[in-house]
Parts: C-alpha cells; structure tokens; sequence
C-alpha cells in the first residue's frame, strides 16, 4: 500500500510540475536583468542560454512543489475534519 502511496505522490509531483510548465509564461527578462545574468553566466563559465534554462526549470519546481505541499497539507487538514 505504501508503494501505491509513493507512486501517486511521484505522479502528482510531475503532473503539477506539468501543469506549472503549461500556465506560467516564460519569465521575459528587461535588457537590464538579462545583462546581469549573462554577466553572472559568463562569469562562472556557463553558457547563458543553459543557465537560463535552468533558472526556468529551477522556477517550475519549486511551484510545483510549493503546489504540493499546500494541497498535502489541505488533505490532511480535511481528513482531521472528518474525523472530529
């Protein structure tokens, strides 16, 4: 049962990572943000559309798991209404 448990909460994790990629636009960086952020690329050696990449990638999960916290956290409030 554990395992089943496991699965879903993977799969609910990647769904809302899914969801996060198909309603959030793409961040559009000003010309200002995007000189900042290719100074930083460059600097560390990076190429800047990786590094770019990366941050969208880096934004996605942590909505997606900041998603899933909040409806973790609402089903258990719900199932300790139930249960009062």
């Amino acid at each position: 049962m554990k395992i089943i448990a496991r699965f879903c909460n993977i799969a609910g994790f990647i769904a809302l990572f899914v969801l996060s990629v198909w309603i959030v636009p793409p961040v559009w960086l000003t010309r200002r943000q995007a000189d900042v952020l290719y100074g930083f690329a460059s600097s560390i050696g990076v190429d800047y559309e990786d590094f770019y990449i990366a941050c969208m990638i880096l934004m996605h999960l942590i909505i997606a798991t900041c998603a899933f916290v909040v409806i973790k956290l609402l089903m258990r409030w719900i199932s300790r209404q139930r249960a009062a």
